[in-house]
């Protein structure tokens, strides 16, 4: 073998193998920036979960303002979007089914325990009858 072939093969094995890296390097790249995208909006995610929602919930239940209320769920509609927002389907459908029992609870439980909490004597009212009730 001459020389000049051997010269010509190690050169395209190393033409191919730095093709080769550089589009591994790319994929990676690609890779990264799309987990770091998906990070980033499931960070937004979580703060307009535990900052946002838990504070307007916890307003309502200490004032039994029903506006708040309204505004909880406009809350939980934004964050079904952001939830869409999220590629990857597997984190997307266990989001979803949180946000599902986050509306139960905010329709049932929150909303009479608001109720109640906004109005002290309603609660007295309902504690004496049940006691009435118990009684006789």
């Amino acid at each position: 073998m001459r020389a000049s072939h051997f010269f010509k093969l190690s050169s395209l094995a190393i033409i191919i193998f730095t093709l080769s890296f550089l589009s591994t390097i790319y994929w990676v790249g690609t890779t990264l920036s799309a987990s770091k995208k998906t990070l980033n909006e499931y960070q937004q995610l979580k703060f307009s979960i535990a900052i946002d929602f838990n504070r307007t919930i916890s307003q309502y239940l200490e004032s039994g303002n029903a506006t708040l209320l309204t505004t909880a769920t406009k809350q939980l509609d934004g964050i079904a979007d952001q939830i869409n927002n999220i590629e990857q389907p597997n984190l997307q459908f266990r989001l979803k089914a949180s946000l599902q029992n986050l509306i139960e609870l905010l329709t049932t439980t929150f909303r009479s325990s608001g109720k109640l909490s906004g109005n002290l004597n309603a609660l007295l009212r309902n504690s004496e009858n049940s006691l009435g009730a118990v009684v006789l």
